[in-house]
């Protein structure tokens, strides 16, 4: 059974993979935009095509996995050439909205990034 997590920023993002790593081999971090009150929406338009598709795979369980993170963007952080998440992240490294990576992490501790 897959647990989802909903981050809004760098910090609950590194919480939960945290909390994740010491019981999930298998989670994918899903980043999307945020909901912007303005519009009623997400802020970005392939993320609302894309969020009913990841959630249909969810339902009909094809994806193998333990747990996803999915982080919502503000449309500020985004446009922000400063912001550690978005330009500065090595990790994750990602250029456009949405992305979904899988990280499997190993019996030793050690995890590795699938940018497939």
């Amino acid at each position: 059974m897959f647990e989802v997590r909903d981050a809004y920023d760098l910090k609950e993002m590194t919480s939960f993979f945290k909390e994740f790593s010491y019981t999930k081999r298998r989670i994918f971090f899903y980043f999307v935009s945020s909901y912007d009150d303005k519009l009623q929406r997400m802020w970005c338009p392939d993320c609302i095509k894309s969020d009913s598709v990841i959630l249909k795979h969810l339902d009909m369980k094809c994806l193998q996995f333990d747990g996803l993170i999915k982080l919502h963007i503000k449309r500020d952080n985004w446009n922000d050439e400063n912001n550690k998440l978005v330009y500065k992240n090595l990790k994750f490294p990602f250029t456009k909205l949405p992305t979904l990576h899988k990280l499997e992490i190993n019996p030793d501790g050690k995890s590795k990034v699938n940018y497939d």
